[in-house]
């Protein structure tokens, strides 16, 4: 998957939009920075796929699930 985001002349996450995402500021391009852009830039550092970080978010839920089932089983 493309990246979305890059590093500005101060090494700030950015994305930058064009006139293809059906938004245009000044008929130009629209630079966003700032916690979205960091957010976004995070999961792409991750190399993972939005399929696969929905999977492990999910597997993550079912193993709490399971040890929480498990300890009121055996008791804590």
């Amino acid at each position: 998957m493309a990246r979305m985001t890059s590093k500005d002349e101060h090494g700030n996450n950015v994305i930058i939009t064009s006139e293809n995402w059906g938004y245009s500021e000044n008929h130009g391009t629209l630079k966003l920075q700032g916690c979205i852009a960091d957010k976004l830039a995070d999961y792409e550092e991750t190399g993972l796929s939005p399929a696969e970080i929905s999977a492990i978010i999910t597997d993550n839920v079912r193993l709490h699930e399971l040890i929480d089932a498990f300890e009121s089983i055996v008791g804590r």
